[in-house]
């Protein structure tokens, strides 16, 4: 048998608590009772319902007067996480994807990875590959590599140009600088979303998840943004400001001014500045 020894216990009478000790727990019990007093009337949101910094930094943005409605529109579509925002507007932003092939040969098979992937997280797309040489685009990729929902498109950049501040700018400009099929390619995805809306992808991005709803484009570091992602409904007024953007400030000699420069100034311009650091 074993025996276990116990200290000895003091009788009920003698127990006092310290005095600290009394007053701490005193507070505690106050403090949780009008905690719940306040819930209970409805006056204290619960901690998991509570906006964070970053939705009540967004949330500020979206109700300043200072920020265009096109602008406001753009964050309020950006942010997936701002579920709780007021009258969101349900997106408009079609299911097309837009691929850009602008080399006469398939120089690099991994750009079909970007196609395929992409139709792979996304099904109920319909992806257009627009090619400058449609029959040697074909005869090099594998007839089994798209799915049925994949169509492959002659580029005609006078067409899709048609009726946009790109149609001048093709006659004038538009064969002229160090990278000309760069900058075509540059103003074709502008165009393209403009009069179809849609997503764009450059082809060396992969899928790995299904592509966001509404409108978006992509980051290029800090305090620049990208055109390799874009996201936009049909006749966007965002995307004919980029057009403007980009035929105002051409410059043919200067990597990288009329690709993602060009939606970084636009947005500066546009949205005064004050809406780029949300993604920072």
């Amino acid at each position: 048998m074993f025996l276990i020894r116990l200290p000895p216990a003091y009788p009920a009478q003698t127990r006092k608590l310290p005095r600290r000790r009394l007053i701490f727990q005193a507070s505690v019990f106050l403090i949780v009772t009008i905690l719940l007093f306040l819930q209970l009337r409805g006056r204290l949101t619960p901690l998991s319902k509570r906006p964070t910094k970053h939705e009540t930094f967004l949330r500020n943005i979206l109700q300043s007067t200072s920020i265009p409605e096109t602008c406001k529109k753009f964050i309020d579509h950006s942010v997936l996480t701002l579920s709780s925002l007021p009258n969101k507007p349900s997106s408009k932003v079609p299911k097309i994807a837009h691929f850009i092939h602008y080399n006469q040969h398939l120089q690099n098979p991994k750009y079909l990875c970007a196609i395929s992937s992409f139709a792979a997280k996304n099904p109920k797309h319909e992806i257009r590959v627009h090619v400058t040489n449609r029959s040697n685009f074909i005869a090099e990729t594998p007839s089994n590599l798209f799915t049925p929902n994949t169509r492959i498109l002659e580029t005609s950049y006078t067409e899709v140009f048609e009726g946009t501040p790109l149609e001048a700018w093709q006659t004038d400009a538009g064969t002229k600088g160090k990278w000309i099929a760069q900058n075509l390619g540059n103003a074709l995805r502008l165009a393209l979303l403009y009069r179809y809306g849609g997503v764009y992808m450059d082809l060396d991005i992969i899928s790995i998840n299904p592509v966001p709803p509404g409108r978006f484009v992509a980051f290029q570091d800090g305090n620049s943004l990208n055109n390799a992602f874009l996201a936009f409904e049909k006749e966007d007024p965002i995307v004919w400001w980029m057009m403007e953007e980009f035929v105002s400030g051409f410059r043919g000699d200067i990597w990288g001014r009329n690709g993602p420069e060009v939606v970084t100034r636009t947005w500066k311009k546009y949205c005064a500045g004050s809406c780029v650091s949300i993604w920072i």
